[in-house]
């Protein structure tokens, strides 16, 4: 080691600790004043940087650090020379230490074996020291993690208690001060590219385990791993899915004030793991099949899955995470775009043609929504290169320029056919609620067929004859925080296909969608979309016609609620959606096999807002009440109390007639000797 000289710091040798001098700026927490000496030792004045060091006694206390890899504030400090390993990088002035935090890691049985550190730095770096009981540093022997973090902290524990496995010592620690019941938590300890040993996975040996993995691809991979080695030894191995953003864990999920009753959901809804036989020695595992949690929709029937609809699904999907409705949905509402408006079913005056507008609602990144448009996207490049597809919509404005028509100077858009992919849809929600934006009756005018124009001096666009197919995506927690009025529900979104969707299988590594497999479903899909354009109007054969009859009331019904009123406009639906499934299989009628799909897939879609909504009503009071009623019977005090009895009489009144009405919740007249008590409960 070569020693410091020893001098006080200044700009141009700075501190190298810390990267800071005493030229630099006061009240800024960047400055520092110490000095170097020639027995090796930096004495810096910044305590964020000191970890376990101790401060002197002098004027100005300083943290005594040692000029090489194993100073014992956790960070090697090699700028002069170094004794073994690689060079740091000299600090900046302006990179520095923000935050530290260390944890004990101890072996099963409670012994010390080291602690481990994070130093989380001004421009968002972070570092991983690792420190022995003796105070030196080191790092894992071989790049596998021979230990969990909590392990010592299983064994005690009742057997019958499940363990709980996040990935970092962080999300372990804010899932053990949130509470989990009756579970031990414990984590991996050496990051998403760091395999799990057989070892430090032998504490879960005959429990249940839940794996909590960071919401993105390395997360997942990571758990993958460890869900191999645990399914030798557990008794049951299941997978959590929670994200909103990319990276997100389980202390985003305690940060963002998630409930006890949301991580119960969680957990139940939790994907079971069960090992797959391979017949022949693979680099890539094999899928592992799905099993539906009970609050899951209802699958649709093989039905919705028919004829060239199904075989393009089945190759998309052989391997592919993607679920398949979403698969299925994307390739009905791209063919419809391409098809274009000629095609068509008169209903009385009104002329549906093959668009449809669709959301994929499901978390984040481990719903695959993505991963279900980009092979259906390449089918269509190679098959109809010519159709437009925008990413994203902010106004109406903006939607009416992409179809406008000419006018003057300005050539217009001459192909009126336009496939939009919002990967934002709470957005567009939250577009709809603001005063002016015009995007809502812009959408119900498109889906209508009707033409496009807005009222603003500054955007005198038209667009007539329009055809626009919309494909969305949400997560459920979005689509409920932000669809809570019946009115948006029924002006807006019951133009849409809400769609649960959800990772189908784990495919650590999916093969591309290419070569002869896109060649020949290109070659099958071009024809049929030639076919589809030489047709207009479709009839429906005399089978689907007295099949139509028949299911005809059940569509039309009244419907209750905010799910209902997303699913108001169940006749208009099936018809498109039977029209696409006769044009993909290139038949001039549509027939009682394409009304079957049709109402197969629809049914799926009621299916999937129920899940979303269950019995919310969309009327905020109504809504509060109604939860207060489903913890137990309720009269009239109590319903108050539970509103913070700043609410009118009459508005409560109001709220409980409409719950009523829908026979959501009954009301019980009691006789008390005076006035009679109501009592209120849970009606269906």
């Amino acid at each position: 080691m070569t020693a410091l000289a020893p001098s006080r710091f200044t700009a141009a040798n700075p501190c190298p600790v810390c990267g800071g001098h005493p030229a630099m700026p006061h009240g800024k927490g960047i400055r520092c004043v110490g000095f170097g000496t020639d027995d090796g030792y930096l004495h810096c004045t910044r305590e964020e940087h000191a970890g376990p060091l101790v401060a002197s006694n002098g004027a100005v206390p300083t943290f005594a650090h040692i000029d090489r890899d194993d100073c014992r504030c956790g960070l090697p400090h090699i700028r002069y020379g170094a004794n073994h390993g690689a060079p740091r990088a000299i600090p900046t002035s302006t990179r520095r230490i923000v935050q530290r935090k260390a944890w004990d890691i101890k072996a099963p049985e409670g012994t010390l074996l080291g602690r481990h550190w994070r130093n989380d730095y001004s421009d968002g770096g972070k570092e991983y020291p690792w420190q022995r009981p003796d105070g030196s540093w080191t790092q894992p022997p071989d790049g596998t993690a021979s230990v969990l973090y909590g392990a010592e902290l299983v064994a005690p524990s009742d057997p019958k208690w499940a363990v709980v496995v996040t990935e970092g010592e962080k999300a372990a620690d804010a899932l053990r001060h949130f509470g989990v019941g009756k579970a031990v938590v414990v984590a991996t300890v050496c990051g998403a590219n760091t395999p799990v040993s057989s070892e430090a996975l032998e504490v879960c040996r005959g429990r249940r385990v839940y794996l909590w993995p960071d919401h993105d691809d390395a997360g997942a991979a990571h758990m993958r791993q460890v869900a191999d080695a645990l399914l030798r030894i557990a008794t049951d191995v299941r997978l959590i899915q929670w994200g909103e953003r990319d990276k997100d864990d389980a202390a985003d999920f305690v940060e963002r004030k998630g409930t006890h009753a949301q991580l119960v959901e969680l957990v139940k809804a939790a994907l079971p793991i069960e090992p797959v036989a391979q017949t022949q020695p693979s680099k890539a595992r094999a899928a592992m099949p799905r099993v539906e949690p009970d609050d899951w929709p209802e699958a649709p029937g093989p039905d919705a899955f028919r004829g060239f609809a199904g075989e393009v699904v089945d190759a998309v999907t052989q391997s592919s995470e993607a679920d398949r409705i979403a698969v299925l949905a994307n390739l009905l509402a791209a063919f419809g775009a391409a098809v274009g408006s000629g095609p068509h079913v008169m209903v009385g005056a009104d002329r549906h043609t093959a668009r449809i507008f669709h959301a994929l609602v499901g978390d984040s990144a481990v719903a695959r929504k993505g991963t279900s448009w980009s092979p259906i996207r390449t089918l269509f490049e190679h098959t109809d290169p010519d159709l437009r597809v925008v990413n994203g919509m902010v106004s109406g404005e903006g939607v009416i320029y992409h179809l406008r028509d000419a006018d003057g100077e300005d050539a217009g858009v001459s192909d009126k056919r336009l496939l939009v992919s919002e990967p934002e849809m709470a957005r567009v929600l939250r577009a709809t609620t603001r005063q002016g934006n015009t995007l809502s009756s812009v959408l119900r005018e498109a889906w209508d067929g009707g033409k496009l124009s807005t009222l603003t001096k500054h955007s005198p666009n038209v667009a007539t004859r329009p055809h626009l197919v919309v494909i969305a995506h949400i997560t459920r927690e979005e689509l409920r925080r932000e669809l809570v009025d019946t009115e948006i529900a029924n002006g807006f979104g019951n133009r849409f296909l809400w769609l649960a969707v959800r990772r189908s299988k784990l495919v650590p590594e999916p093969q591309p969608f290419s070569g002869d497999a896109v060649e020949r479903l290109s070659r099958q899909l071009s024809d049929r979309l030639n076919s589809a354009r030489r047709l207009a109007a479709l009839d429906r054969t005399a089978e689907a016609a007295s099949l139509w009859r028949d299911v005809y009331g059940d569509l039309t019904a009244a419907k209750h609620g905010l799910a209902g009123a997303l699913t108001a406009r169940g006749d208009a639906q099936v018809v498109r959606l039977s029209l696409l499934y006769a044009l993909l299989d290139g038949s001039p009628e549509i027939t009682v096999e394409h009304l079957r799909a049709g109402l197969e897939l629809w049914g799926y879609a009621e299916r999937s807002a129920l899940h979303v909504f269950g019995m919310t009503v969309g009327d905020p009071i109504a809504d509060n009440l109604l939860s207060a009623i489903r913890t137990g019977h309720c009269d009239r005090t109590q319903l108050h109390d539970a509103l913070g009895r700043h609410v009118a009489a009459t508005r409560i009144n109001e709220a409980l007639d409409r719950l009523l009405a829908e026979g959501t919740v009954k009301c019980e007249s009691i006789e008390t000797g005076g006035r009679p008590k109501e009592v209120w409960s849970i009606g269906i």
